[in-house]
């Protein structure tokens, strides 16, 4: 069993601590008599991280982090915000949908032809490229999972990996923006549900887990980050994640970083 799991996806630990947070204090009344004001607990959670090669390391600080922006297009008024209410450059021919959502009451319903884009970023982040997440329909066709790993290039469609030659992906993380549309190739409309773009390249390892979380389960509103692991509730904790002193280790042919990060629960 992992000691951590943020995201679904195992963090190797070597080393955890936990402390209580109590919302209040003990203080001393007028007459000298100890009084403790805190009434509800909530706890921290520190961690050191596992040798990771370099890029590994750089995708796990943004995955512990909470990096990115999620669309989820629940909001009725604000459905186009991402969750750090990042505005879209353009939003011609989408609309908001409440029929057949993969996840939650409603999808982005994008036009033939048409495109919605947002500048998110997803370059410059320690260098390395962005990935593209979420669930994509066309028409009235089976919902798939499409994970696009820009940095890569690599292109998994239900957490397989898939030839980019075959009209995908129809949702593009690259050159900092996230575009959403058919790009004119199917003359559909396409559905898009539940969008993550992160900042940075996911390792190959990460797909299947990554593929069996988004399926089970909407993405947390980033920055926030769900943590599995014996010291949570079986169905996670939301937490806000915080990277931390990193070490370099020399190795015999590579080089190898850790890291300690903490967990604050909400």
């Amino acid at each position: 069993m992992a000691l951590l799991r943020v995201n679904g996806v195992p963090v190797e630990c070597t080393a955890s601590e936990w402390e209580p947070v109590t919302l209040g204090e003990v203080a001393r009344s007028f007459n000298g008599w100890p009084r403790d004001t805190g009434r509800v607990k909530k706890m921290d959670f520190r961690f050191t991280s596992g040798l990771l090669s370099l890029p590994e390391a750089v995708a796990m600080r943004g995955l512990v982090e909470g990096a990115g922006h999620v669309l989820t297009f629940e909001d009725t008024a604000g459905y186009l915000y991402t969750s750090r209410e990042l505005a879209p450059l353009s939003a011609t021919g989408a609309t908001r949908s409440t029929v057949g959502a993969r996840h939650g009451s409603a999808c982005l319903s994008v036009a033939p032809s048409s495109v919605v884009g947002w500048n998110v970023g997803t370059q410059g982040y320690e260098g390395e490229g962005g990935t593209f997440m979420g669930w994509v329909r066309e028409g009235a066709g089976p919902w798939r999972h499409i994970l696009y790993a820009a940095g890569g290039p690599s292109l998994h469609v239900d957490g397989q990996r898939a030839n980019a030659s075959g009209g995908y992906p129809f949702a593009q993380a690259q050159d900092g923006y996230l575009v959403l549309g058919d790009m004119g190739m199917q003359g559909v409309a396409t559905h898009f549900d539940d969008v993550v773009a992160l900042p940075y390249s996911v390792p190959s390892a990460w797909v299947p887990h990554l593929y069996a979380w988004h399926s089970a389960r909407g993405w947390p509103a980033l920055p926030y980050v769900v943590a599995q692991g014996p010291r949570f509730p079986a169905q996670g904790q939301l937490m806000l994640g915080k990277a931390g002193t990193g070490r370099t280790e020399a190795l015999l042919t590579t080089v190898g970083e850790s890291f300690d990060f903490s967990l604050h629960g909400t």
